[in-house]
This record gives C-alpha cells, sequence and structure tokens, in this order.
C-alpha cells in the first residue's frame, strides 16, 4: 500500500479566477484528472502528466482551496499545470501547497505563481532536529535516550503532542517566504 500524502492547495485570484477553479472542481468531481478529461478518455500517461502520483484524490473543497490525498508524492505536476491555465485568466494568480506524508517521512511546500514554481522539504530527521530545537526540553534524558539516539516514550509522547503544530508553523512561515519571492 502507497504511503498516503496530504495537500492542501489554495489558489489567490481575482474573481474569475476563483469561478474557474470552483467549476473544475465540480467537474472533476474525486479524482485530480477531472480538471481535465473526462473518465472515459483517463490513461495512466494522463494521470503522470497533469498530477504526478499514481492516484490522487479531492477530499474537500471550498471557494479558493481544496484538500487532496495522493500516492506517494504531492501533486505538484497539477498544480504546475493548473497554473499554466489560471494565469491566462489572471497573470497574478498563486497556487500554494502544503504537504505531508502521513508518518512523516517528509512534509513540505511547493508555490506556483509569475516568478515560477518552487518550494521545500523536510525530511523525517529534520523533522525531529527542528522539533527538538524548538523544544529544548526534548533533549533532556527524561526524553531524550542519547545512547540508543531516540526519543523515550514519554519523550515520544510529548514529541508527537507538539509536532504537527510545528510544522504547521513551518509550513507557514516558508509559504509566506515563497509567497514573498524570497
Amino acid at each position: 500500500m502507497a504511503n498516503h500524502v496530504m495537500a492542501k492547495i489554495s489558489v489567490t485570484g481575482n474573481d474569475a479566477v476563483r469561478e474557474e477553479f470552483n467549476q473544475r472542481v465540480e467537474k472533476a468531481g474525486q479524482y485530480l484528472w477531472g480538471f481535465w478529461v473526462e473518465e472515459k478518455d483517463w490513461t495512466s500517461d494522463i494521470q503522470r502528466e497533469k498530477v504526478g502520483p499514481k492516484w490522487a484524490l479531492i477530499d474537500y473543497s471550498d471557494e479558493d482551496e481544496m484538500n487532496t490525498t495522493s500516492a506517494w508524492s504531492p501533486p505538484t505536476e497539477f498544480c504546475n499545470n493548473l497554473y499554466d491555465e489560471l494565469k491566462e485568466i489572471d497573470p497574478s494568480v498563486e497556487i500554494t501547497m502544503t504537504y505531508e506524508d502521513e508518518f512523516p517521512n517528509f512534509v513540505g511546500v511547493y508555490v506556483v505563481n509569475e516568478e515560477g514554481g518552487s518550494g521545500e522539504d523536510l525530511e523525517w530527521d529534520e523533522i525531529v532536529e527542528r522539533v527538538k530545537e524548538q523544544h529544548k526540553e526534548l533533549t533532556e534524558p527524561k526524553y531524550w535516550d542519547e545512547e540508543n539516539q531516540e526519543f523515550t516514550e514519554e519523550g515520544d509522547d510529548f514529541f508527537r503532542d507538539v509536532m504537527w503544530e510545528d510544522i504547521s508553523n513551518w509550513q507557514f512561515v516558508t509559504a509566506d517566504r515563497y509567497q514573498q519571492g524570497e
């Protein structure tokens, strides 16, 4: 079974962009490839070229965003292809995607706008180190077993309590950096 990658994709643009995005979400139904083709015309080549991952589902959508779940990787190609089409409606459109693997083996941010597409990932070891930096108490012997280089049971519980909030904060700050063109 593939690892699931959850993503939040946000579209920032004028009213016409939001209207086009919402029409495509409605047309697509459950599948991201539905933004471009009907089910009878779907192929694995279209999936790979237009979406990226082997499969990708729309879990939730709102006026200018949607949550997706995909296999093994985030739908970066989807964001690039959607941007290429929406920029014809509004040249200043921007698409921001935050994503995380279910474990999380990795988390990241991807932004595509008139500057191009770029982003950043953190792998598991980087996530652990980042959370330990944010919460110095996690390096105390009560929480960290130095000999085995792993959290104690109490440390693992504390780490898991703060990890997702720290990931979310990192994604917010990182997305903002990329949106500002830094």
